[in-house]
């Protein structure tokens, strides 16, 4: 029996248009046999290596993610607490090297609407970074930024936001300095 490892990025919409990141782990021969069904659902299908570098490749996502919207939420909280118009930073960031796809999704979507309906749940995200944070231990690498980023999603589940979109570092942030990262009022 052949078998493969496949975690997928790309959210629904990656899912739904057939465009996903699919990060593979398996056999050279097992990837050859599987790579019509992959072809189906990915985008993006990387062979890393044997069985498990899938998963590992994956867990590098989740803990790039993790913390860059950390460092976004609190980019965009300090500026509006000091009176910049988050919008105006958003599209001239877009122009700048800190552009990010979280960014790119994240803020005209979820955070400037403060809508935080789950594309990808806290929970889950919580999940992969204790997976990442494990593999850390176990191969000796020191995970500094992932285990600051897992303290603040525990936060923010333990607030009763486990189902929110992990963009909610935002809206925690927010309550804690009372400011909100919306689009400002015409006028």
């Amino acid at each position: 029996m052949n078998y493969l490892d496949a975690p997928v990025s790309g959210g629904p919409g990656g899912a739904q248009a057939g465009t996903l990141a699919v990060f593979v782990g398996g056999t050279e021969e097992s990837f050859a046999q599987g790579s019509d069904i992959l072809d189906i659902i990915g985008g993006k299908i990387e062979h890393f290596g044997p069985a498990g570098t899938g998963c590992i490749a994956k867990l590098t996502n989740q803990m790039i993610i993790a913390s860059v919207r950390q460092a976004n939420a609190e980019a965009f909280v300090l500026a509006v607490k000091n009176g910049l118009n988050p919008r105006q930073l958003y599209d001239t960031l877009m122009g700048a090297f800190a552009a990010s796809r979280c960014m790119e999704v994240d803020i005209p979507n979820l955070v400037l609407p403060q809508d935080y309906s789950a594309n990808f749940a806290v929970d889950l995200l919580l999940k992969d970074l204790g997976l990442a944070l494990d593999v850390g231990r176990q191969s000796g690498v020191p995970l500094v930024a992932t285990a600051q980023a897992d303290a603040i999603y525990q936060e923010i589940r333990a607030m009763g936001w486990g189902d929110l979109d992990a963009a909610a570092t935002f809206k925690r942030l927010e309550e804690i300095v009372g400011v909100e990262v919306t689009e400002p009022e015409a006028g």
